[in-house]
C-alpha cells in the first residue's frame, strides 16, 4: 500500500473520533444513519434513498451524549458496541467484544402508501434474526398470561384490556426500542424471523441498547418460581445504572405505593457495582436473595443481599 493510501484509510479509521456525529450511508437502496447517543446505544434511522427524513422523537427525550466513535469501513464503533453495515443490503449486526448481539435478517422494506391521508408515507417493516433458544420479554401489558415473547404474533393497538409499548429485552443483554406510533405488527416465527411492521411511517427508527441485565428464572406466568436467585449480567465499556422494581404481580395494590426497587450502578473506571439500599416494601417480599454478577469473560461473583447497599469490585 502506498503512503498516500495508508494515510487515505487512516483518515477513514480516526475521522470520528472524540465526537458523536451521526454516520450515514448509502446501502440496499437506502440512506442508513447511525448515531450513538451513549457508548451502549445507537440509535438507527432508514429511509428510501432519495426520499431523506429528518425525524424528532415524541417519546425520546435523551441526546447524544459526546461518545467517543470510530469508523473503519462498514463497522462504526463505540468502545462498547460495532455495528456492521451490509453495503449490498443495508441489513445491520450489532456486536459487542467480538459476540453478535443481534442481526436485521433482512433489508428494511418500504410500501408506499398511495390513498388517502397517509398518502406519500410507507408501510415500514424491520425483520431480525433472533437465536433459537434466544428468550425476549416486553411489548407492554398482553393478556396471555405468557411472559417470553417469542412465538408471539400481535396487532399492537391500545385497548382497555393490553397496553403496549414498542420496548423489547434479551437475555443475551440487549434491548430495543422500535420507535413507531401508528398501529404496529409484532411477529416472532423461528423461520422468519421477529419483525415490526408499522401501519405508516417514513423512516424505521429505533434504538438498540446493551447494558446491566437481570435474569430470573424463566418462566410462563407469575409466581411460578422463586426469584431468590438473580443474575446480573454486566457489559463494561461505560457507566451503566438500572432499577430493579419488584410487587405482588397479581393486583394493583403497586397503584398504591406498595412495591419495591433496588438500584444498581456500574462504575467502569472503578470496575465496580454498587447495589443500593432496597426502597418499600410489598407483601410476601423477598428480604434476602443472591445476586450472580457475571461479566462477558466469564468473571463472576456471587453477592448475599438483605437490602443495605453494598460494593463488589470486578
Amino acid at each position: 500500500m502506498t503512503k498516500k493510501g495508508m494515510l487515505a484509510l487512516l483518515l477513514l479509521t480516526t475521522s470520528l473520533m472524540a465526537n458523536s456525529r451521526p454516520v450515514e450511508m448509502q446501502a440496499g437502496g437506502m440512506v442508513v444513519k447511525v448515531e450513538f447517543y451513549t457508548p451502549s446505544i445507537v440509535r438507527i434511522v432508514k429511509s428510501p434513498s432519495g426520499h431523506p427524513y429528518s425525524k424528532e422523537s415524541l417519546v425520546v427525550t435523551a441526546r447524544p451524549e459526546e461518545t467517543e466513535v470510530s469508523q473503519k469501513g462498514n463497522r462504526i464503533s463505540s468502545n462498547l458496541l460495532t455495528v456492521s453495515i451490509d453495503q449490498k443490503t443495508g441489513a445491520l449486526t450489532f456486536t459487542a467484544n467480538g459476540r453478535t448481539l443481534l442481526r436485521e435478517k433482512s433489508a428494511c422494506t418500504f410500501e408506499p402508501r398511495t390513498e388517502g391521508p397517509d398518502a406519500g408515507a410507507y408501510r415500514v417493516t424491520q425483520t431480525f434474526q433472533l437465536d433459537k433458544d434466544e428468550a425476549i420479554y416486553g411489548l407492554g401489558t398482553i393478556q396471555n398470561g405468557r411472559m417470553n415473547r417469542r412465538g408471539e404474533h400481535k396487532l399492537m393497538e391500545q385497548s382497555n384490556l393490553e397496553d403496549f409499548q414498542n420496548v423489547l429485552q434479551s437475555i443475551k443483554g440487549w434491548g430495543l426500542f422500535w420507535d413507531n406510533y401508528s398501529r404496529t405488527q409484532f411477529d416472532d416465527d423461528a423461520r422468519q424471523g421477529m419483525s415490526f411492521s408499522s401501519e405508516v411511517g417514513h423512516c424505521a427508527d429505533y434504538y438498540f441498547m446493551y447494558s446491566i441485565l437481570p435474569l430470573g428464572p424463566e418462566m410462563q406466568y407469575v409466581g411460578e418460581k422463586r426469584w431468590d436467585v438473580l443474575d446480573i449480567r454486566l457489559y463494561p465499556g461505560a457507566d451503566g445504572e438500572f432499577t430493579l422494581y419488584e410487587d405482588e404481580g397479581d393486583n394493583y395494590n403497586y397503584e398504591k405505593g406498595i412495591y419495591a426497587t433496588i438500584p444498581f450502578h456500574w462504575n467502569d473506571k472503578a470496575r465496580t457495582l454498587t447495589i443500593g439500599n432496597r426502597q418499600g416494601s410489598y407483601p410476601g417480599m423477598l428480604t434476602s436473595r443472591q445476586f450472580r454478577i457475571t461479566l462477558p469473560d466469564g468473571t463472576a461473583q456471587t453477592v448475599s443481599y438483605q437490602g443495605a447497599a453494598t460494593t463488589v469490585a470486578l
